[in-house]
């Protein structure tokens, strides 16, 4: 039996580890929340996994068991808690269907707190990030659950100018009271996920006609690369990543599609993958030079070299490769607030170790997979 400083009697070692599963918000902080003892060892993998070591995500879970939209909704009463009164916040969702009855239950919770709700609609992850920056709102909140299977739902919180929240945000925003405002606030649409879409265009001018293969689980993903490619000389092959393909049929998949640039999209659109002609996958830290490369070539030499962020991780493989184009090397935390924050103060790129890559955009920081592949474009044409 555990003491549980959650529950007022001990508690059986199968219900602690059916709470870290699940993600029960009570375990943020838990002195038994590393103790693993008896775990099975697909649970085990699960639970190291997740970001911040072994500490469960408080932000989702299954939908309508575990994780409900009275759950979510006094998340976001607490988020509200921490932004100023009559604050603007983006609220949009991802394509999943469990996401429905969450829509309704969290705006009333935000404008119950006295904001005012702009509705983004189906959106991916950038587009998300992208419509906070761009509406000048003081966060956003995104109804998603891209790296869990079919039958979650998910919570992502976003910080003003559309960035990562840091873990003592995060932390912060669990400790929260909900408030209730006498005046509520509007609901308004918010059509930025449009002004995202064609932002990318200037990313793509290339006189190139190469063969893709973009493999993805997403629809929506798959459907955006394919509005973007329409009117592209490139051959773009969108195939569907079933989610619980296993590694020996995804390298025979990227084996067979003989295409130039071969890759793998999440369902955020955030972050992806390339693989060799034979299938395997291309060592991340070779993909991160190919984009640091392009970006320092792209970026002005004066007054100063640009800079490249690179997780600690993967500096010492990089170093040398940024210095030769040009470029300098500062080592960041590997966490997307860290990355975020450095292109913010002014690198060209931030990389690290899980597939994520924040580029300097046009109109900000930027973690998108659609800036990834019109990079490897430019390096292979």
């Amino acid at each position: 039996m555990l003491r549980c400083p959650t529950a007022a009697a001990p508690i059986s070692r199968g219900t602690h580890l059916a709470r870290l599963a699940s993600g029960w918000a009570g375990c943020v902080g838990c002195p038994h929340v590393g103790d693993l003892e008896g775990a099975s060892p697909a649970l085990r993998r699960r639970l190291e996994r997740r970001p911040g070591g072994e500490r469960p995500d408080p932000f989702g879970g299954v939908a309508g068991a575990d994780f409900l939209p009275e759950h979510a909704a006094t998340l976001a009463a607490r988020f509200a808690a921490t932004l100023p009164p009559r604050a603007a916040v983006v609220l949009g969702r991802d394509e999943r269907a469990t996401h429905a009855p969450f829509l309704p239950a969290v705006a009333a919770a935000l404008r119950q707190a006295g904001c005012d709700v702009l509705h983004l609609g189906e959106a991916l992850e950038p587009a998300m990030r992208f419509a906070v920056r761009k509406t000048g709102a003081a966060a956003g909140l995104w109804l998603a659950a891209p790296d869990r299977p079919a039958g979650h739902a998910g919570l992502i919180p976003v910080a003003a100018g559309g960035r990562p929240l840091r873990a003592d945000e995060s932390a912060a925003l669990l400790n929260e009271t909900p408030r209730i405002e006498r005046r509520s606030g509007a609901e308004h649409p918010c059509g930025a996920a449009a002004e995202h879409e064609a932002s990318l265009w200037p990313a793509f001018r290339t006189l190139s006609a190469l063969r893709i293969t973009l493999a993805s689980p997403s629809r929506a993903v798959r459907a955006r690369f394919a509005r973007l490619f329409s009117a592209l000389p490139d051959d773009l092959r969108a195939v569907d990543l079933p989610p619980n393909a296993d590694a020996a049929a995804l390298r025979e998949t990227m084996r067979e599609s003989r295409g130039d640039i071969r890759l793998t999209v999440d369902s955020s659109s955030a972050r992806c993958r390339t693989f060799a002609p034979d299938g395997e996958p291309v060592p991340w830290q070779d993909t991160v030079r190919t984009l640091a490369a392009d970006a320092v070539r792209r970026a002005p030499k004066k007054p100063n070299a640009p800079t490249v962020a690179v997780a600690a991780e993967l500096a010492d493989e990089l170093r040398l490769k940024i210095a030769a184009a040009g470029g300098r090397v500062r080592e960041v935390e590997d966490a997307p607030a860290a990355l975020w924050t450095a292109v913010e103060e002014g690198c060209v790129l931030a990389a690290g170790t899980a597939g994520r890559v924040i580029f300097a955009a046009p109109h900000g920081p930027a973690a998108d997979a659609a800036l990834t592949l019109a990079a490897l474009l430019r390096a292979a044409a």
